[in-house]
């Protein structure tokens, strides 16, 4: 598939109505040069449950699902089964969605590699969330770069989220991306960058080189959340380097300051906090490193809790 140099705007006008629906594809494909808005549902949603797909968006914009009622993600791809994939999004805008900006999953037994630089992610004023990320499945596997990128936004919703589940990996970077913001002018419980690792798979991230981690809301900047690991499988390992993370929150009187600290780490079983299922799941992050060059306007810049 080739898609070059198109235009597509105002696509349907319900659920699962979309510019672009694709299933199973594969094969070397590649959009470029486009421009696709005003879809009813979302604007790009792909689903492979078998074949190898390298897939190339360069030049592109994703843009507003937000002014539908029934509007999702601008770019939403998924693999499933025993698919396999490589995905590079580049040089590209996705903006206004209603809901995510951009959504990459790696479930069942697939594996997908997946690689953000040089877009923009924004809101220009409305509630999204910006890039989620993750694993989900027996044996899937997402290993991910997003990497160099001018804006990830979110509000009222997550900026960055990376999340795994059951028995599946999750390897990535989030570097040097320009500014990954969170603001919004009501309280809202959301971070900038969060990672949920659950189960008893393995979660290996880097954390590095972010210059404006901002946020204006009552949430932890970052919220790191490793919990339902049952042995030494339930591996995570994080390194947080040379990040600027700023909330910008003054009032800290209750109600108002829910979150006070920079950087969380909540680890356990969420059953009763077994101290043998949280030395299992962070005993690989409590040697990482660690380097916030400011963490300003709150109370405690790390702080690592058990849950349960």
């Amino acid at each position: 598939l080739t898609i070059n140099n198109c235009t597509a705007t105002n696509n349907g006008n319900s659920n699962e109505e979309n510019a672009l629906k694709l299933r199973n594809l594969s094969g070397t494909c590649s959009i470029t040069n486009s421009t696709f808005q005003l879809s009813a549902f979302r604007i790009a949603h792909i689903i492979n449950t078998t074949g190898n797909l390298n897939l190339t968006v360069d030049n592109c914009t994703f843009n507003n699902t937000a002014a539908s009622g029934v509007g999702a993600d601008c770019f939403e791809l998924r693999t499933q089964g025993s698919a396999t994939g490589t995905v590079n999004l580049k040089n590209s805008n996705f903006t206004r969605a209603r809901s995510k900006g951009i959504q990459v999953f790696a479930e069942g037994n697939s594996t997908l590699s997946l690689n953000i630089t040089n877009c923009s992610v924004q809101r220009f004023g409305g509630l999204m969330a910006g890039i989620e990320v993750g694993s989900n499945g027996g044996a899937a596997t997402l290993n991910y770069n997003v990497n160099n990128n001018s804006y990830i936004e979110s509000a009222g919703e997550v900026a960055f989220l990376a999340s795994t589940f059951i028995t599946s990996d999750l390897n990535g970077r989030t570097n040097n991306n320009t500014n990954i913001t969170n603001t919004i002018n009501e309280a809202s419980t959301f971070a900038n960058i969060r990672v949920l690792h659950e189960g008893n798979g393995q979660a290996i991230l880097e954390i590095k080189d972010n210059p404006n981690v901002l946020s204006n809301n009552l949430d932890i900047p970052v919220d790191l959340v490793v919990v339902n690991g049952t042995g030494a499988a339930a591996r995570f390992d994080v390194i947080l380097d040379n990040n600027n993370i700023t909330n910008t929150i003054t009032d800290v009187t209750m109600p108002i300051a829910t979150g006070l600290e920079g950087i969380v780490l909540r680890a356990g079983d969420n059953s009763g906090g077994d101290i043998t299922n949280i030395s299992h799941s962070c005993k690989s992050c409590a040697n990482s490193s660690l380097n916030c060059t400011t963490v300003s306007s709150i109370i405690i810049d790390y702080h690592i809790r058990g849950t349960g």
